[in-house]
């Protein structure tokens, strides 16, 4: 081996040695997920038919959470586990459903954020990453509530 390749690895393992040290000091893990009460706000001009928690963006085998369609301005309260997409199911003008689920898994912690659903979007309202300090998030799963793998 040259003297330059000598040189290069200890300074290449200490920096490999520093990475691993600082990355869980510097970066810490999030909140621990949890059960909420996600409420869901329907800003449509027609009716929601379903909705979907799921933990991927398939909502195929999906329970719908709706007892009955929901109309324009009306909100529903469903249980939601950290992590999990969200797809609404509504009427379009032509009497075809449209289908909407949210881009990602959605990071809420507590239960004072609103998903408002629009006839193609959805804005979530809130600070889904503080943790609830009013008691009414419920963390161990049971009673019906999702869990993470539900």
């Amino acid at each position: 081996m040259s003297s330059r390749t000598l040189r290069t690895l200890p300074l290449a393992a200490a920096l490999a040695l520093g990475a691993a040290a600082c990355s869980s000091a510097y970066f810490p893990s999030g909140p621990k997920a949890r059960n909420v009460m996600l409420e869901v706000w329907n800003l449509g001009t027609h009716n929601m038919k379903a909705l979907y928690v799921t933990p991927d963006p398939s909502y195929a085998d999906a329970k719908n959470l709706l007892d009955a369609p929901l109309a324009p301005q009306q909100t529903v309260v469903v249980p939601f586990f950290t992590g999990k997409y969200v797809t609404v199911v509504r009427e379009r003008n032509n009497g075809q459903d449209l289908a909407l689920t949210t881009q990602s898994g959605l990071m809420i912690y507590n239960n004072r954020c609103t998903l408002i659903a629009f006839n193609d979007s959805f804005q979530l309202q809130g600070d889904p990453d503080r943790g609830d300090d009013d008691g009414r998030a419920f963390d161990e799963p049971g009673d019906g509530d999702p869990g993470p793998g539900d």
